[in-house]
Parts: C-alpha cells; structure tokens; sequence
C-alpha cells in the first residue's frame, strides 16, 4: 500500500492531505504574526493518529491563548472578547478626549501666565488680580444681578412661552449677555470667549482668568440662568401668567441638540462678538 501523508493543524487538530493545503488553512484562519506558518504536525497513513510526528512545534497553549487576547489600542489592556474590547475603547476614547482636551487647556495656562509676566511691567497699572481699569472683577459665579430688574425677567420668560428659534434666542441667552457681555456691567465680564471655534474659553477664578473647556462653560452659565429664572418663578408665581410659571417646565423638555445647537451656539456668538467689540479695544 502506498504510504499517503496527512498534516494536521498544531492549532485546531484539522487534517490536510497536503502541505499547501494546510498553508493556507493556517494563513486564512490562524495568521497571527507571531505564529510560524510553517510549523504542522504531520499523520502518515494513520487512521488512528498513532505516528504523529511534531516538526519544530514549540507553541505551548498558554502562547496560542494569549495570541487570541484582545488588546487595547490606545491603553493595552487585554481581553477575551473582541466585542469587549471594543466596548472599552469607546470609554478609552472618550477618556483620551478628555485628557487632549484638559492638556491644551494646561498649556494655554501656562502660555497665558508666561505673558502675564512678560507684561506685569507694561500693563502693572490696567490689570491686576481681577482689576481691570480700577474695576473689580466678579469670580465667575458671583456676578452682581441687582441690575436685573423684574421687566427684564418677564420678557425673558414671555419668550419662553413661545417655540420659534427667533424667541429662544432672544430668551436665555439674552440674560447671558446681560450678565456677562454687559458694557455697561464690566464688574461681570468675567468670561471670555475670542474665537467661535476654540474648544477652550476662559473664566476669572480667584481674581485670574483660566482656560477652561468652552463647552463646559457655556452649558453651565446656561444652567445657572434656568436656576436664576425658577428662583424668580417660586417667588413670584402669583404676579406672573400661568404660561410663565409653566415655560420652564416645557423648555426641559426639549431635545438637547435643539438646545446645544440653538441657544448654546447663540450664547458662544453673543460672548465672541461682545469679546470683539469691546475687549480687544479695552487690551488695546
């Protein structure tokens, strides 16, 4: 009988009746870079795989395993399953955002304390700690609303009754502007935002103005001026229209990208245009 060769499969014990054969098999299902292509476990002519003989076979499980692991691309942490990983990855990736995002606002610090102090000699008598041609400057959080008056707030919530683009605009983000990109209220221009398209802004903190991230930012003066407006709204349920006391109740509910895209993008415009007309005149 003439003697016929079968080659098996190191990996997943699966005949071949030729050398090419399993090349391929093994280039097809297990092309890991760091695995030998030619190494294979050759049967001749044994149904019952007594005479196997291993030709240079020197991965151990453990190998095989670990070759099968799935590992992070952007922090190297393994796992099992590839849908695992990539479910980790979103997360990394948004951690990866984050730290990007926190770096460049470290290095505009820097770079702004840097020229602070190349300037202190120059500008010593027009701003220094939070004072801005001898006008104090509020730390972000404590501006002065007392010029606020209640005409004000009722037109604003009068516009929030309504649901066309032109009234939202005119509502929150009008009160933003009264308070942070007021000419007249310099003691609250404590937030800066010179360009439309910067992912960073910045904030008077403790009587110095910081980079921070600008998105962050806007959502929260947007925040702090719904708080503003309910506060009114419990204090005066009974001098306001029942569609007032309700306004804000309905404008929750709206979807946040409408939000993010109307009013939030409005309130960037309004501090970008104020920053123009008014701060780049006043550093001059």
């Amino acid at each position: 009988m003439v003697k016929s060769e079968r080659y098996t499969c190191n990996i997943c014990n699966k005949l071949y009746s030729s050398a090419s054969s399993i090349w391929n098999h093994r280039t097809k299902y297990h092309s890991s870079p760091n695995i030998d292509q030619g190494k294979h476990i050759v049967n001749i002519n044994d149904v019952l795989g007594k005479q196997l003989v291993n030709i240079d076979n020197d991965f151990s499980l453990s190998q095989i395993e670990k070759d099968e692991q799935y590992k992070c691309r952007k922090c190297n942490k393994i796992y099992k399953y590839k849908q695992s990983r990539w479910f980790h990855e979103k997360k990394c990736n948004e951690i990866e955002i984050k730290n990007i995002n926190h770096e460049i606002i470290k290095n505009n610090n820097n770079n702004s304390q840097i020229i602070e102090n190349q300037n202190n000699g120059i500008v010593n008598n027009t701003i220094n700690n939070g004072t801005i041609n001898n006008i104090t400057i509020n730390n972000y959080g404590h501006e002065d609303l007392s010029y606020i008056k209640d005409d004000i707030i009722k037109i604003v919530l009068e516009r929030l009754t309504h649901h066309d683009d032109a009234s939202m605009k005119n509502a929150i983000p009008r009160l933003a502007r009264m308070i942070h990109f007021n000419p007249k209220h310099k003691e609250n221009n404590n937030v800066e935002i010179n360009s439309v398209r910067s992912k960073t802004a910045k904030q008077m903190v403790d009587g110095k103005m910081r980079h921070v991230i600008k998105e962050q930012l806007i959502t929260d003066i947007h925040s702090k001026i719904i708080d503003f407006l309910q506060n009114y709204i419990n204090k005066h349920r009974l001098d306001i229209t029942r569609k007032m006391t309700e306004c804000l109740k309905h404008y929750k509910l709206k979807n946040p990208e409408y939000i993010k895209k109307i009013i939030l993008e409005e309130i960037n415009l309004l501090g970008y245009v104020f920053y123009k007309n008014n701060m780049d005149i006043d550093i001059e």
